[in-house]
């Protein structure tokens, strides 16, 4: 499935586009000097914060697929929920919450460029987490060794039922999906499905 490392890509892609015609129209209501003001303002920050948010979300998502998909939309939305808050959009409400707690800020919005570096911090982190998940199993030749992730069955990384070594089935087998591929091949032998 070589083309889901490019949805990342593409969500980062359209979010940004997105988010620069919502600074065209919404924000500038169309006018003429709309881009001037675009750079001036460098509101092109938030448009990568955004835009990187998202593919983030996207790629948790094909990451976990199968595994922990409540953890990848909990993690990706808290992202995007932080760069909105610390956004133009949301600063203000931050700068509130400072002053409540005794916290002065010298101004009511951030700057983009602080919202940017705060969205590569928390993506980072989002990065370093999802490394750290470890995969439920992999596929081990045993006569060369080699490892590889296990393939994707239906709704996730396929899993052996009971005593058939020689299927992957997909992992919502109790769920009534009963999709199954052969054992993928190494060295002319089935390889072994291995649990961590």
């Amino acid at each position: 499935m070589k083309y889901k490392r490019i949805i990342p890509f593409i969500v980062f892609v359209l979010v940004f586009f997105l988010e620069v015609l919502y600074f065209k129209i919404f924000v500038m209501h169309s006018d003429v000097r709309w881009w001037t003001f675009y750079i001036r303002l460098q509101h092109y920050f938030i448009s990568f914060s955004m835009g990187l948010a998202f593919a983030y979300g996207a790629y948790a998502l094909i990451r976990m697929r199968g595994r922990s998909k409540k953890g990848a939309v909990a993690g990706s939305t808290v992202i995007a929920f932080l760069v909105w808050f610390t956004s133009c959009c949301g600063a203000p409400m931050l700068v509130i919450i400072l002053g409540i707690l005794g916290i002065s800020a010298g101004s009511t919005t951030l700057s983009p460029l602080v919202t940017f570096v705060i969205t590569l911090i928390f993506i980072s982190l989002g990065m370093i987490w999802l490394i750290r998940q470890k995969v439920g199993a992999k596929l081990v030749c045993e006569t060369c060794r080699v490892v590889e992730p296990v393939p994707i069955v239906h709704c996730g990384p396929g899993i052996v039922s009971g005593s058939e070594t020689d299927k992957l089935y997909c992992p919502c087998l109790a769920e009534g999906h009963t999709e199954s591929i052969e054992m993928p091949k190494h060295c002319g032998k089935p390889m072994k499905y291995v649990k961590k």
